[in-house]
């Protein structure tokens, strides 16, 4: 009986230590996970980062072809004017 009791007692060890080991393994695998996420996001987060800078730099083109275009005008403008 003392055998048998020694044995469980084994048997039940090494299964905790195998418990262990696969919740180990488990939260290792949930924290590659959690980091993939987190790498996602900030994917994600620098790509809207970029398209938003992009977006004011064409705007910005924008508004300085418009008072290119303004001035030429204006410029236009006066020479008609002064000729007139």
């Amino acid at each position: 009986m003392g055998r048998k009791l020694l044995c469980t007692f084994t048997i039940n060890k090494m299964h905790h230590y195998e418990l262990r080991r696969e919740r180990r393994e488990e939260k290792r695998r949930e924290e590659k996970r959690e980091e993939k996420r987190r790498e996602e996001k900030r994917r994600e987060e620098r790509e809207r980062e970029e398209k938003r800078r992009e977006e004011r730099e064409e705007k910005r083109r924008e508004e300085k072809r418009r008072e290119r275009e303004e001035m030429l005008s204006r410029q236009a403008w006066n020479a008609v004017s002064s000729e007139a």
